[in-house]
């Protein structure tokens, strides 16, 4: 299996000109790599690719105050680098790679498949970084199945996965602090978005045997 021969110096995001900084909502400092998901038939590679560029776009509009998502310009930069094409399918290896060398706290894997009318999702989200995001859930959609769709379903997972993730990395800053109260306050906002979410559910754990 090929591995990917990353170029260092491209895992920088672009960042505002200097004259436009002061202007600028601070940026999140987490970073989300959405990539393409693995496919059970070959036919669907290029609209699992459409599929994950809908929900790439999607979700950088809709979690921009609380994530970088990794846009598609810098994914394609990377890839090209390691003489591979903009629009490729990533196995685990490959995937872990390119998010490590891009820095991000966190990225997707997955599947997808048709099934009549249905395309089924399975989306696994890898955090590599300490943003607890780590999760796994599957999206269903029919009638009709097209890529803005699907796209948008999963953008709007990955959208409350994020917002949940955020108050499961403030239990964990809170508990370091003592402040137990506060952390499994945080907690239980993180499972009230993401009732499953392990990070939330691994804190409270931390807490009460502290």
């Amino acid at each position: 299996m090929r591995l990917l021969r990353w170029v260092v110096g491209l895992g920088c995001i672009a960042t505002a000109a200097p004259g436009q900084v002061s202007y600028q909502p601070q940026q999140p400092t987490e970073k989300l790599l959405v990539l393409p998901l693995v496919v059970k038939s070959p036919t669907d590679s290029a609209f699992s690719i459409a599929v994950m560029d809908v929900a790439r776009e999607k979700l950088g509009q809709m979690a921009r105050y609380k994530v970088q998502v990794i846009p598609k310009p810098k994914l394609c930069e990377a890839l090209k680098a390691s003489d591979y094409t903009c629009d490729v399918l990533l196995d685990e290896t490959q995937a872990n790679q390119l998010g490590r060398f891009l820095s991000v706290n966190a990225y997707t894997t997955g599947t997808l498949e048709r099934s009549g009318g249905t395309i089924t999702t399975t989306v696994r989200v890898r955090d590599i970084g300490g943003s607890g995001l780590a999760s796994l859930f599957s999206v269903a959609v029919s009638n009709p199945g097209t890529a803005v769709s699907v796209g948008e379903a999963i953008a709007q997972r990955l959208n409350n996965l994020v917002r949940a993730g955020e108050q499961a990395r403030e239990c964990d800053d809170q508990r370091k602090k003592s402040q137990f109260a506060r952390a499994l306050d945080a907690a239980r906002k993180a499972l009230a978005i993401e009732p499953n979410l392990p990070a939330a559910h691994i804190c409270i754990a931390t807490v009460y045997e502290a």
